[in-house]
């Protein structure tokens, strides 16, 4: 499933109406709907602030006044379309004065989310490996330079040594960094955490 840290505010047009597409990264419900209050405080102009959440088994869609099953129900189905989960997407109308019908506005809907997600930057959960790496200063380099995409760096501490934390994706890099530092190297595994990770 594809998770959206942060969410970027897109926006289209149709008819003179203006769709402005928010997407938050939720873990419940609830939490959505604070998001869906917090836009009607900041467009309270607006006509319509419609929702959809998608947070595991649980998928909601509320149409805010948009005629039954014609704004939340396709911004959902764009979701699930798009296998993102733990999101809550809330597109803001501003209405042109074109009445676009039922059909349009499912198309209109749908197409604000669509859009919206082709902008996004997406994560994945993945297990990490919380692992510290004691290195001399003339071997840092290769740290720095030879553990992606393998691993990254979470933290750096100039001690007597170079300290190196790392978050690990895949652990067959232990034996690399032993073999290119001809084992001058210290590998600590702290622990194991569940992490989102660019997808």
């Amino acid at each position: 499933m594809k998770i959206i840290k942060e969410g970027i505010e897109t926006q289209i047009e149709v008819d003179r109406s203006k769709f402005i597409t928010y997407f938050y990264h939720v873990k419940s419900l609830d939490e959505a709907k604070e998001y869906q209050k917090q836009l009607r405080k900041e467009h309270p102009n607006a006509n319509h602030h419609c929702l959809a959440v998608v947070v595991d088994d649980v998928h909601y869609a509320h149409d805010d006044g948009e005629p039954s099953n014609t704004a939340g129900f396709p911004m959902l189905q764009t979701l699930l379309g798009n296998n993102v989960n733990e999101v809550a997407a809330i597109v803001v109308r501003y209405f042109g004065g074109t009445l676009l019908g039922r059909g349009g506005l499912i198309r209109a809907y749908g197409q604000a989310v669509s859009h919206g997600l082709e902008h996004q930057q997406f994560y994945q959960y993945q297990e990490v490996k919380i692992t510290q790496i004691i290195i001399s200063y003339d071997l840092m380099s290769i740290i720095e330079t030879k553990i992606f995409p393998k691993a990254s760096i979470t933290s750096r501490d100039y001690s007597d040594k170079m300290i190196f934390t790392l978050d690990v994706l895949d652990d067959s890099l232990f034996d690399e960094l032993i073999e290119m530092t001809n084992n001058q190297i210290e590998i600590n595994e702290l622990e194991n955490q569940r992490r989102l990770v660019k997808g």
